[in-house]
Protein backbone atom coordinates (compact mmCIF):
# COMPACT_ATOMS: atom_id res chain seq x y z
CA UNK A 1 0.00 0.00 0.00
CA UNK A 2 3.07 2.39 0.68
CA UNK A 3 4.54 1.69 -2.64
CA UNK A 4 1.50 2.32 -4.37
CA UNK A 5 0.82 5.53 -2.75
CA UNK A 6 4.33 6.71 -3.62
CA UNK A 7 4.18 5.26 -7.22
CA UNK A 8 1.13 7.65 -7.28
CA UNK A 9 2.84 10.29 -6.03
CA UNK A 10 5.64 9.79 -8.03
CA UNK A 11 3.70 9.69 -10.95
CA UNK A 12 1.91 13.01 -10.07
CA UNK A 13 4.56 15.12 -9.38
CA UNK A 14 6.30 13.71 -12.79
CA UNK A 15 2.90 14.98 -13.98
CA UNK A 16 2.93 18.28 -12.29
CA UNK A 17 6.83 19.24 -13.58
CA UNK A 18 5.64 18.04 -17.00
CA UNK A 19 2.78 20.39 -16.92
CA UNK A 20 5.02 23.17 -15.37
CA UNK A 21 7.36 22.57 -18.07
CA UNK A 22 5.07 22.82 -20.73
CA UNK A 23 3.60 25.92 -19.10
CA UNK A 24 7.05 27.21 -19.52
CA UNK A 25 7.69 26.15 -23.03
CA UNK A 26 4.42 27.54 -23.91
CA UNK A 27 4.96 30.82 -22.20
CA UNK A 28 8.60 31.18 -24.18
CA UNK A 29 6.72 30.40 -27.04
CA UNK A 30 4.53 33.23 -26.13
CA UNK A 31 6.85 35.81 -25.12
CA UNK A 32 8.80 34.60 -28.68
CA UNK A 33 5.94 35.14 -30.82
CA UNK A 34 5.73 38.47 -28.90
CA UNK A 35 9.01 39.32 -29.38
CA UNK A 36 8.90 38.16 -32.92
CA UNK A 37 5.87 40.45 -33.45
CA UNK A 38 7.29 43.52 -31.27
CA UNK A 39 10.64 43.00 -33.58
CA UNK A 40 8.39 42.93 -36.65
CA UNK A 41 6.21 45.43 -36.00
CA UNK A 42 9.08 47.49 -34.96
CA UNK A 43 10.74 46.54 -38.52
CA UNK A 44 7.91 47.68 -40.49
CA UNK A 45 7.43 50.78 -38.60
CA UNK A 46 11.61 51.44 -39.72
CA UNK A 47 10.52 50.35 -43.00
CA UNK A 48 7.78 52.67 -43.43
CA UNK A 49 9.35 55.37 -41.39
CA UNK A 50 12.50 55.08 -44.00
CA UNK A 51 9.61 54.53 -46.95
CA UNK A 52 7.93 57.88 -45.45
CA UNK A 53 11.25 59.57 -45.26
CA UNK A 54 12.50 58.12 -49.09
CA UNK A 55 9.08 59.98 -50.05
CA UNK A 56 9.33 62.98 -48.63
CA UNK A 57 12.96 63.47 -49.68
CA UNK A 58 11.99 62.28 -53.50
CA UNK A 59 8.86 64.25 -52.94
CA UNK A 60 11.04 67.48 -52.27
CA UNK A 61 13.75 66.76 -55.15
CA UNK A 62 10.33 66.72 -57.61
CA UNK A 63 9.33 69.62 -55.91
CA UNK A 64 12.54 71.45 -56.34
CA UNK A 65 13.27 70.19 -59.92
CA UNK A 66 9.34 70.90 -60.77
CA UNK A 67 11.15 74.52 -59.57
CA UNK A 68 13.67 74.99 -61.13
CA UNK A 69 12.03 73.58 -64.26
CA UNK A 70 9.54 76.64 -63.63
CA UNK A 71 11.89 79.18 -62.74
CA UNK A 72 14.59 77.89 -65.53
CA UNK A 73 11.21 78.36 -68.14
CA UNK A 74 10.37 81.75 -66.44
CA UNK A 75 14.76 83.30 -67.09
CA UNK A 76 14.26 81.76 -70.66
CA UNK A 77 10.96 83.59 -71.06
CA UNK A 78 12.24 86.72 -69.68
CA UNK A 79 15.43 86.34 -72.22
CA UNK A 80 13.44 85.75 -74.82
CA UNK A 81 10.97 88.47 -73.98
CA UNK A 82 13.85 90.76 -73.49
CA UNK A 83 15.57 89.75 -76.42
CA UNK A 84 12.14 90.51 -78.41
CA UNK A 85 12.31 93.46 -77.06
CA UNK A 86 15.65 94.70 -78.01
CA UNK A 87 15.06 93.79 -81.35
CA UNK A 88 11.94 95.16 -81.63
CA UNK A 89 13.46 98.43 -80.05
CA UNK A 90 16.23 98.30 -82.40
CA UNK A 91 13.66 97.52 -85.72
CA UNK A 92 11.88 100.68 -83.98
CA UNK A 93 14.84 102.70 -84.14
CA UNK A 94 16.53 101.70 -87.75
CA UNK A 95 13.09 102.53 -89.17
CA UNK A 96 12.98 105.94 -87.08
CA UNK A 97 16.35 106.34 -88.65
CA UNK A 98 15.54 105.49 -92.03
CA UNK A 99 12.00 107.08 -92.08
CA UNK A 100 14.36 110.33 -90.58
CA UNK A 101 17.02 109.87 -93.47
CA UNK A 102 14.45 109.55 -96.06
CA UNK A 103 12.07 112.43 -94.92
CA UNK A 104 15.74 114.57 -94.72
CA UNK A 105 16.25 113.52 -98.27
CA UNK A 106 13.27 113.89 -99.58
CA UNK A 107 13.25 117.60 -97.63
CA UNK A 108 16.52 118.42 -99.16
CA UNK A 109 14.89 117.23 -102.78
CA UNK A 110 12.33 119.62 -102.50
CA UNK A 111 14.25 122.20 -100.83
CA UNK A 112 16.54 122.11 -103.92
CA UNK A 113 13.54 121.46 -106.09
CA UNK A 114 12.11 125.04 -104.28
CA UNK A 115 15.63 126.71 -104.98
CA UNK A 116 15.93 125.46 -108.47
CA UNK A 117 12.01 126.46 -109.18
CA UNK A 118 12.90 129.66 -107.44
CA UNK A 119 16.21 130.34 -109.35
CA UNK A 120 14.30 129.05 -112.42
CA UNK A 121 11.29 131.58 -111.46
CA UNK A 122 13.95 134.68 -111.23
CA UNK A 123 15.50 133.73 -114.61
CA UNK A 124 12.35 134.23 -116.29
CA UNK A 125 11.38 137.12 -114.16
CA UNK A 126 15.00 139.07 -115.03
CA UNK A 127 13.97 138.13 -118.98
CA UNK A 128 10.46 138.79 -119.23
CA UNK A 129 11.63 142.46 -117.15
CA UNK A 130 13.96 142.94 -120.15
CA UNK A 131 11.22 142.29 -122.66
CA UNK A 132 8.60 144.48 -120.75
CA UNK A 133 10.85 147.60 -120.46
CA UNK A 134 10.72 150.28 -123.14
CA UNK A 135 7.76 149.21 -124.62
CA UNK A 136 4.62 151.41 -125.90
CA UNK A 137 2.06 149.63 -125.35
CA UNK A 138 1.31 147.71 -122.14
CA UNK A 139 1.01 143.99 -122.39
CA UNK A 140 -2.30 142.22 -123.20
CA UNK A 141 -2.16 139.23 -120.66
CA UNK A 142 -4.92 140.91 -118.96
CA UNK A 143 -7.85 143.55 -119.59
CA UNK A 144 -9.54 146.05 -117.21
CA UNK A 145 -12.94 145.82 -117.44
CA UNK A 146 -13.61 148.03 -113.79
CA UNK A 147 -11.87 150.69 -111.91
CA UNK A 148 -12.59 151.54 -108.49
CA UNK A 149 -11.04 153.70 -106.84
CA UNK A 150 -10.75 155.84 -103.58
CA UNK A 151 -8.61 158.79 -102.82
CA UNK A 152 -7.61 161.12 -99.51
CA UNK A 153 -5.74 163.97 -100.42
CA UNK A 154 -3.98 166.15 -97.83
CA UNK A 155 -4.28 169.67 -99.07
CA UNK A 156 -1.88 171.24 -96.07
CA UNK A 157 0.55 168.77 -96.65
CA UNK A 158 0.02 167.99 -100.41
CA UNK A 159 0.11 164.11 -99.90
CA UNK A 160 -2.78 161.69 -100.49
CA UNK A 161 -3.62 158.41 -99.90
CA UNK A 162 -5.73 155.76 -101.84
CA UNK A 163 -6.54 152.17 -102.66
CA UNK A 164 -7.97 150.73 -106.15
CA UNK A 165 -9.72 147.75 -107.23
CA UNK A 166 -9.55 146.93 -110.17
CA UNK A 167 -11.65 143.87 -112.47
CA UNK A 168 -9.47 142.05 -114.87
CA UNK A 169 -10.06 139.84 -117.18
CA UNK A 170 -7.33 137.02 -117.75
CA UNK A 171 -7.07 136.29 -121.67
CA UNK A 172 -3.80 134.76 -121.65
CA UNK A 173 -1.76 132.12 -120.32
CA UNK A 174 0.85 134.59 -118.06
CA UNK A 175 1.79 134.78 -114.53
CA UNK A 176 2.55 138.66 -114.93
CA UNK A 177 -0.24 141.74 -114.75
CA UNK A 178 1.46 145.20 -116.37
CA UNK A 179 0.09 148.65 -115.08
CA UNK A 180 0.59 151.69 -115.48
CA UNK A 181 1.91 153.83 -112.40
CA UNK A 182 3.68 157.49 -112.20
CA UNK A 183 4.93 158.58 -109.44
CA UNK A 184 3.54 156.22 -106.60
CA UNK A 185 4.59 154.77 -103.62
CA UNK A 186 3.02 150.84 -103.74
CA UNK A 187 1.93 149.36 -100.62
CA UNK A 188 3.13 145.96 -101.73
CA UNK A 189 1.73 144.12 -98.59
CA UNK A 190 -1.68 145.11 -99.77
CA UNK A 191 -1.37 144.09 -103.38
CA UNK A 192 -3.70 140.71 -103.73
CA UNK A 193 -5.59 139.63 -107.09
CA UNK A 194 -8.56 137.29 -105.99
CA UNK A 195 -10.50 135.37 -108.15
CA UNK A 196 -13.86 132.72 -107.72
CA UNK A 197 -12.93 129.44 -107.94
CA UNK A 198 -15.08 126.79 -109.43
CA UNK A 199 -16.91 125.54 -106.02
CA UNK A 200 -19.68 127.90 -104.92
CA UNK A 201 -18.73 130.30 -102.27
CA UNK A 202 -15.22 130.07 -102.72
CA UNK A 203 -12.18 132.12 -103.70
CA UNK A 204 -8.70 132.09 -103.87
CA UNK A 205 -6.20 135.36 -103.12
CA UNK A 206 -2.59 135.31 -104.56
CA UNK A 207 0.23 137.70 -103.36
CA UNK A 208 2.93 138.58 -106.18
CA UNK A 209 5.89 136.86 -105.90
CA UNK A 210 8.39 139.86 -107.60
CA UNK A 211 6.86 143.46 -107.46
CA UNK A 212 8.78 146.11 -109.44
CA UNK A 213 8.06 149.36 -110.13
CA UNK A 214 10.04 151.01 -113.49
CA UNK A 215 10.06 154.74 -113.03
CA UNK A 216 11.39 155.18 -116.38
CA UNK A 217 8.01 153.09 -118.56
CA UNK A 218 6.22 154.18 -115.43
CA UNK A 219 4.66 150.28 -114.94
CA UNK A 220 4.39 148.76 -112.19
CA UNK A 221 5.05 144.54 -112.83
CA UNK A 222 3.67 142.03 -110.30
CA UNK A 223 4.51 138.80 -110.84
CA UNK A 224 2.85 135.90 -109.45
CA UNK A 225 4.45 132.42 -108.21
CA UNK A 226 1.82 130.85 -110.85
CA UNK A 227 0.55 131.43 -113.96
CA UNK A 228 -3.03 133.30 -113.26
CA UNK A 229 -6.31 130.97 -114.36
CA UNK A 230 -7.97 132.60 -117.42
CA UNK A 231 -10.96 133.94 -115.64
CA UNK A 232 -12.31 137.44 -114.02
CA UNK A 233 -10.36 138.53 -110.89
CA UNK A 234 -9.79 141.20 -108.72
CA UNK A 235 -6.50 143.20 -108.68
CA UNK A 236 -6.44 145.94 -105.00
CA UNK A 237 -3.46 148.13 -104.64
CA UNK A 238 -2.90 150.64 -101.81
CA UNK A 239 -0.49 153.30 -102.41
CA UNK A 240 0.10 156.97 -101.61
CA UNK A 241 2.15 159.87 -103.24
CA UNK A 242 2.18 163.52 -103.47
CA UNK A 243 -0.02 165.87 -105.03
CA UNK A 244 1.82 167.48 -107.95
CA UNK A 245 1.02 171.17 -110.12
CA UNK A 246 2.07 169.63 -113.12
CA UNK A 247 -1.23 169.14 -114.32
CA UNK A 248 -0.31 165.25 -114.35
CA UNK A 249 -1.78 162.18 -112.29
CA UNK A 250 -3.87 162.97 -108.97
CA UNK A 251 -2.27 166.98 -108.89
CA UNK A 252 -3.33 170.42 -107.33
CA UNK A 253 -4.85 173.70 -109.14
CA UNK A 254 -4.57 177.21 -107.82
CA UNK A 255 -7.18 178.59 -110.12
Amino acid sequence: MAATELIIKDREREQENARRRREEEEENARRKREEENTSRKREEEDAKKKKDEEDAKRKKREEEAKKQKEEDAKKKKEEEDAKRKKEEEDAKKKKEDEDAKRKKEEEDAERKEEEEDAKAKFESHKKMMVQLKGQPRLPKFAVPKRYDIWLKPNLSTCKFTGSIAIELNIVADSSFIVLNVAKLSIDTASLSFTYHLATANSSNSNQPLYVDVVEEDEILVLDFADTLPIRIGLLTITFKGTLNDKMKGFYTSKE
